[in-house]
């Protein structure tokens, strides 16, 4: 009998100490850990930098690369402005747009002929020239230039004759700049295709 209870006592005792240790001392009071917040998964560095040229590369630079690049850049801003010039001028066809209101008139006809000049050109020539532009046609830069040219004698030389509409001194100073700018443009374009020529010729 002794033999046969022996190990099951030292089963017990051998488990005892085991939950002693679980629980905690007498008079001590239990230690609680404070929960920490989950930490930030951090990338790897050519991720990080993935990341950042992602950004980067979707705000479009202020200075063009090359001739091309500004020359289309050019042609999509004059398209804009020549397509809201033609809608702008357009109603003076019927007596209801800035020129028929600043002359106090409700009828076409009642436009000097330079005034009717002035609103046919931008009504026809405003949109088509938007077209050109914006197909990156030459003839649409060809009628940019014309009707910049026109605005600026009318506005300078023939300012007492489109009164009470006459062309404001800012769209003329606004005309200069577009064909200073397509000079300068074109001026650029022609000096890297005689540079590209030139290399290849080397």
């Amino acid at each position: 009998m002794t033999t046969a209870t022996a190990p099951r006592a030292l089963r017990v005792v051998a488990s005892a100490p085991s939950r002693r240790l679980a629980s905690p001392a007498r008079g001590v009071a239990p230690r609680f850990t404070r929960a920490r917040p989950p930490r930030r998964p951090s990338f790897p560095p050519e991720i990080e930098i993935a990341r950042g040229s992602v950004v980067v590369a979707a705000l479009p630079s202020l200075v063009p690369e090359n001739a091309d690049d500004a020359l289309g850049r050019f042609r999509k801003v004059m398209c804009g402005l020549y397509l809201a010039g033609g809608a702008l001028h357009f109603p003076d066809l019927f007596g209801s747009g800035p020129i028929s209101a600043a002359c106090g008139t409700s009828s076409f006809s009642d436009l000097s002929v330079v005034l009717q000049a002035v609103t046919l050109g931008w009504s026809v020539l405003g949109p088509v020239a938007a077209f050109g532009l914006g197909a990156g046609a030459w003839w649409g830069e060809a009628i940019l230039v014309f009707v910049a040219s026109a605005e600026i004698v009318l506005g300078v030389d023939f300012a007492d004759a489109m009164a009470p509409a006459a062309i404001p001194p800012p769209v003329v100073a606004a005309q200069v700049a577009c064909l200073f700018s397509n000079v300068a443009i074109r001026g650029w374009k022609t000096t890297e295709g005689a540079n590209a020529s030139g290399g290849g010729e080397e």
